[in-house]
């Protein structure tokens, strides 16, 4: 077939028109689809199949560069290539919409056709906060110094990074939320069916909530501070949510002193806690903004 000699070398008769011909072993084990995509040579002994193509074992390799994979080694397949994931992250692979890191797993899809990590999604949906915004373009330069020096592990680091990174701010911050909204659901309850004491208990609740808050918020002024920095102003937002707080313990002073057993779930409540959820969860994105911009 190949009109390779014969002579000295082993050879396989096959059947072709209805004589036996002899073919030498490359192209008899061709015909059976069991050559090495990588070096072209039969395939005798264990192989691996991958991006619909067998490889032997030492020639399974990416195929833009020399990265060689073992058994338990993570590979990437894109148009029948097999890539490592340096090479699959910067040539191929989705970048998330929030925080321009690649996209290896589960992802979301947002409008026109975005594509998220699951906790970016919820960050910029909870708080309207794109991690990209802020250090986008620190990232991009690093993304090119390590594609300029062919440095995959400096590249890998920093998804990894970032991956983590963005997993605390989704897990921390939405845990604190959830705990601080349940703790407002409860002081509307309480004191909605006349149990103001409980609704007081409630409500010191969220104050330690509140407390946490501004903790977190004095540490990132001292940040800003010791960079010799302007840091954001959060007086506003501040006070707003001390002074619904007041108002709500003044709400309950004014029921008690009028004898009611019961208020109900009026508009000037509903007005009140609304607020505080409200004021909360803007200082929770002022925070969150300055902290991702230091």
């Amino acid at each position: 077939v190949c009109s390779k000699p014969l002579a000295s070398v082993h050879f396989f008769p096959l059947e072709q028109n209805g004589k036996l011909v002899p073919v030498c072993e490359r192209d008899y084990f061709k015909r059976l689809d069991l050559t090495c995509r990588t070096c072209g040579e039969a395939l005798r002994d264990t192989y691996i199949v991958a991006a619909d193509s067998k490889y032997h074992l030492d020639h399974f390799t990416c195929s833009q560069c020399d990265t060689h994979f073992g058994p338990d080694d993570l590979y990437y397949e894109h148009e029948g290539n097999v890539l490592c994931h340096y090479h699959y992250s910067t040539q191929y692979a989705i970048r998330c919409k929030g925080c321009s890191v690649t996209i290896f797993k589960q992802f979301v899809e947002g409008d026109n056709n975005e594509r998220w990590h699951a906790e970016c999604y919820m960050i910029n949906k909870f708080w309207n906060v794109r991690l990209s915004d802020f250090y986008g373009q620190q990232r991009y330069a690093f993304h090119s110094i390590a594609v300029s020096s062919e440095n995959p592990d400096a590249m890998e680091k920093m998804e990894r990074d970032t991956e983590e990174k963005v997993y605390q701010i989704w897990t921390v911050l939405s845990a604190f939320e959830e705990s601080s909204a349940a703790t407002i659901s409860d002081m509307l309850m309480h004191v909605s069916i006349g149990k103001y004491i409980d609704g007081v208990n409630m409500a010191k609740r969220f104050i330690d909530h509140v407390h946490i808050l501004f903790q977190a918020i004095d540490l990132l002024d001292g940040m800003y501070i010791e960079k010799n920095e302007q840091g954001p102003n959060f007086k506003k937002e501040a006070r707003a949510l001390s002074r619904k707080t007041v108002d709500f313990f003044a709400l309950l002073s004014q029921t008690q002193e009028s004898g009611l057993r019961r208020i109900g779930i009026t508009q000037d409540l509903l007005s009140l806690i609304t607020g505080l959820a409200n004021n909360l969860k803007s200082l929770i994105r002022i925070g969150l903004k300055s902290a991702l911009t230091l």
